[in-house]
């Protein structure tokens, strides 16, 4: 357990193209299932926490980035922020 989360399982990494935005390097995308007691949202700016401790600055929309986490499930609800 670090900080807000329990890690409970990981996928292999998979490498994408870009979309919208073609002009950057390719993305390495993953899934990991956590255990939290947080809430939706608190679990959202706990990872935003974790990004820019790793060095995540803005950019634009679909731009270029050296991590980007997203919360997809939450318990049995799809989160949309």
């Amino acid at each position: 357990r670090r900080g807000g989360a329990e890690v409970l399982g990981t996928s292999h990494l998979y490498e994408s193209s870009p979309m919208y935005v073609e002009e950057q390097e390719s993305f390495v995308n993953a899934v990991c299932a956590v255990r939290t007691p947080l809430a939706p949202m608190d679990l959202l700016r706990w990872l935003q926490s974790i990004e820019a401790t790793v060095g995540r600055t803005p950019t634009f929309r679909n731009g270029p980035r050296v991590l980007d986490l997203d919360v997809v499930l939450h318990g049995t609800r799809r989160v949309a922020s």
